[in-house]
């Protein structure tokens, strides 16, 4: 995202849905975003100052809902140690999305309202794992931010 590299996926995205129905890649960003989302809160539960406090908390609420920008550029990258704990959280979640073969039936940005996403088929189950993988995301994000510190400047 930092970047604009996200959008280069979109074609290969949209040729797995059409040749399959389903999308394994776009899943692994399911990992990403609700890590983002509880690595911010992991910063306003920590922080010691009211501002990194309100952005952290209002920041992981809209990743949470919608946009995970807010959580990236104003407070992950500015701390740069909650960056690198999504980073370590996405990954460990991302490893699960993998394992479990978390697929989505539509393609577009995660987030709780979007996580319908993974409903398809004969059963529920790949959502309940969806499910399970954007839970474990965001709590480790919340965890390792905390486990790893901020870095407040006065």
């Amino acid at each position: 995202v930092i970047f604009g590299m996200h959008s280069l996926f979109t074609p290969i995205l949209v040729n797995e849905l059409a040749s399959y129905g389903v999308t394994y890649v776009l899943c692994r960003a399911l990992a990403a975003n609700f890590a983002m989302a509880g690595a911010a809160l992991g910063v306003g539960l920590r922080a010691k100052k009211a501002q990194n406090k309100s952005l952290g908390i209002s920041a992981s609420i809209t990743a949470l809902l919608a946009a995970t920008e807010p959580a990236l550029y104003g407070v992950l990258i500015p701390l740069k140690r909650p960056l690198i704990a999504a980073c370590a959280a996405a990954g460990v979640a991302g490893i699960a999305v993998g394992v479990f073969q978390v697929h989505a039936y539509s393609m577009g940005s995660f987030n709780l309202f979007t996580l319908a996403y993974t409903i398809g088929g004969d059963t529920m189950t790949n959502f309940y794992i969806a499910c399970g993988c954007a839970a474990l995301a965001f709590v480790l994000g919340v965890v390792f931010a905390w486990l790893f510190g901020i870095k407040e400047e006065d």
